[in-house]
């Protein structure tokens, strides 16, 4: 017999869905909450909990729990997910000229250098300055890198812009600023074959010849014998200069601002040859100031002015600062210098880069690595002599051991005086 029969036999109908307290029996009905929305976000349950949902403008329906289990509970957390999101949705609408100023400014404040990021951002402007950041994908990337190329410009240059406007929104995630999946795809140009250049010992003799400013010469000399790069040199003062251990400390001392996150690439203390300590002696003797590389008695920040000259004037192309830092590796590589020895000369860190522990070099095993200059600048024509008792002046004047005097009257002739620079120092304040 079914349960509703059954009901009806012995007049049950009126009770038999009723519990004992009255309530329906079987499946408890909830307490439904009110109808609640701002704009287009809605209140709703699910499973006992808070949820929001909405729709896109596509029409798809979007849901989020929100950490609420009453009505009252939810209205409040609705309301707060509506501010934050709405502060979303206005953080992502900034354009790229208002990320990189952003990015710029936090850059500024960490003590990093940024003129760099100013140059990338040069070119970078005129197509992405009013640009939404929601807006950037990979066809926009590769429209400005075939703008790029167009315009003759380097694979190494195209593909360093684009790297900046991929660290900047990478930047924008970590800060918050939009979300992990806000953040837009920017593609990447090949970077293209490094750069292999380097002087030769033609080239070398060249720049020297033409080479009019003694600043600029005892620059070449240095960055030639120790693979210093630019900044280490100019920056360079003669207190870290030791004739007596025939030492270089490239190291600037400095105080440590713990509120500032400066990264110095790191630089070595090398041995002085025999031409990198004449020249330094005396130069030293015509010093100004504290700075060995000086000019009108003041530092040189950049040098790249008076370099660039010289390399017109003596007809040399693709000639840069930073290429005397690769020649110098390669003469040491190939005159037998190990790589261990050319790595910490080089004031390299990374194992990768050299591929080699090169840690237990000291100042006396990178002396070896200074020696290959020997011969490249001095080819009879840079040393005058006019002393006839050469041997006994250079052993006094500059404490340099018999042998290396004896090699030096072998490529400049007996009875001459050394004459690197001319001893009155530049004055006008021309090219640097």
């Amino acid at each position: 017999m079914s349960k509703a029969r059954v009901a009806s036999f012995y007049g049950w109908e009126g009770i038999q869905n009723k519990s004992y307290s009255g309530e329906p029996m079987g499946r408890k009905k909830r307490n439904r909450w009110a109808s609640f929305s701002i704009g287009p976000y809605r209140l709703g349950q699910l499973n006992g909990r808070a949820i929001v949902y909405w729709y896109e403008e596509d029409g798809t329906r979007k849901k989020r729990r929100l950490d609420a289990n009453t009505e009252k509970q939810g209205r409040s957390a609705l309301d707060q997910f509506v501010r934050e999101r709405q502060n979303q949705l206005n953080k992502i609408s900034l354009t790229c000229g208002q990320l990189f100023s952003l990015y710029l400014a936090d850059r500024e404040q960490d003590g990093k250098q940024v003129r760099n990021l100013l140059n990338s951002w040069k070119a970078l402007a005129p197509r992405f300055i009013n640009l939404p950041v929601t807006d950037l994908h990979a066809d926009i990337c590769r429209d400005y890198a075939r703008e790029r190329f167009a315009l003759s410009m380097k694979p190494a240059t195209v593909w360093t812009e684009p790297l900046m406007l991929r660290t900047m929104v990478n930047w924008g995630v970590k800060h918050k600023l939009y979300s992990e999946e806000q953040k837009p795809y920017i593609w990447l140009p090949s970077k293209g074959s490094p750069r292999k250049r380097v002087m030769d010992e033609n080239e070398i003799q060249k720049f020297v010849k033409h080479t009019k400013h003694p600043h600029l010469k005892l620059f070449f000399i240095i960055a030639l014998a120790t693979g210093a790069r630019s900044s280490a040199i100019l920056e360079l003062t003669w207190d870290r200069v030791n004739f007596e251990k025939g030492e270089i400390d490239f190291m600037k001392p400095e105080a440590i601002d713990p509120m500032q996150k400066l990264v110095r690439k790191n630089r070595a203390v090398v041995g002085m040859d025999m031409v990198v300590r004449i020249a330094l002696m005396e130069a030293s003797e015509i010093r100004t100031s504290e700075y060995v590389i000086e000019w009108n008695s003041k530092p040189i920040k950049r040098i790249s002015k008076a370099f660039r000259q010289c390399c017109i004037d003596a007809g040399l192309e693709g000639i840069h600062p930073h290429i005397i830092r690769h020649s110098c590796a390669t003469f040491g590589l190939e005159r037998g210098v190990p790589i261990e020895v050319v790595s910490k000369l080089l004031g390299h860190s990374d194992p990768s880069i050299t591929y080699q522990i090169y840690a237990h070099a000291t100042p006396k095993m990178l002396a070896q690595a200074t020696n290959h200059i020997d011969g490249l600048i001095d080819d009879g024509k840079m040393i005058e002599m006019q002393e006839t008792n050469f041997i006994e002046y250079i052993v006094m004047k500059y404490g340099i051991d018999k042998n290396d005097a004896e090699k030096l009257r072998e490529m400049g002739g007996l009875g001459q005086q050394l004459t690197y620079f001319d001893l009155t120092p530049n004055k006008k304040p021309e090219a640097r």
